[in-house]
């Protein structure tokens, strides 16, 4: 919820969702900015490595992701978290959105929009 009620409070032309304990590396903010101006309206940061989660974080995520894309219509990246730019207007179009409880990773992949990952 917290995450939604950032983006309804935010006012720029793009906004950078970003976990507040410092496990996205900030400096790679500019490539975020370079692929926006470029024409991405959504751009993702894919993680490089799992290094140094646990055999069952891993399995359990890779399990995740298997599953929901073999349920949903809409497949959701593999190994991309809330470290993400986004365009204004999928700010606007994510804040229109009714959910109450809502599933983000699955929301940005079903808003649509020119997506980038960046790994």
């Amino acid at each position: 919820q917290a995450m939604s009620a950032g983006l309804k409070l935010s006012r720029g032309a793009a906004v950078i969702v970003i976990d507040a304990d410092l496990q996205d590396p900030p400096e790679l903010i500019p490539q975020m900015l370079d692929a926006w101006i470029g024409g991405a309206e959504m751009v993702n940061m894919r993680r490089r490595s799992r290094a140094g989660e646990s055999w069952l974080k891993r399995a359990s995520a890779s399990a995740f992701y298997r599953l929901i894309n073999r349920l949903s219509e809409v497949p959701i990246p593999r190994d991309v978290g809330d470290f993400r730019l986004l365009d204004r207007r999928v700010v606007d179009a994510l804040c229109e959105l009714p959910e109450g409880n809502r599933f983000m990773k699955g929301l940005f992949a079903w808003v649509g929009f020119r997506q980038v990952d960046i790994a």
